[in-house]
């Protein structure tokens, strides 16, 4: 575990991905803590999303939710081309001083769902 000045202990993360009923389907090694949201996102997702795929669940068309920490280009675009899933992420507020992007999905009621774990 690894400090980070801002949350005045030790802490780890996990990437977690769940089905709509709450079950988890595969869930990451510990991520140290002074790391951000998308320290090594394509990554670590694509070894959960190997694992899902190696027990035959079908993730094409599903809803990806994420919170605002993993609004990044790179891993809508890498989730949405690659694995044809739909990235259901709410706007950074930390990117509104770039250029505004273009409209983007957002189901606010899929969203609710996401801290049920």
């Amino acid at each position: 575990m690894k400090y980070q000045g801002r949350k005045k202990c030790k802490t780890t993360n996990n990437l977690i991905i769940c089905d709509n009923k709450h079950h988890i389907l595969a869930i990451s090694d510990c991520i140290d803590g002074n790391h951000n949201d998308s320290f090594q996102l394509e990554e670590n997702i694509e070894i959960l999303i190997d694992t899902i795929q190696k027990a035959e669940i079908n993730l094409k068309d599903t809803h990806l939710n994420a919170d605002a920490g993993f609004d990044t280009q790179a891993f809508i675009k890498y989730i949405q081309e690659k694995h044809q899933m739909i990235a259901n992420i709410p706007k950074n507020k930390r990117n509104s001083r770039k250029i505004e992007q273009a409209y983007r999905y957002l189901s606010d009621y899929i969203y609710s769902f996401r801290k049920k774990i």
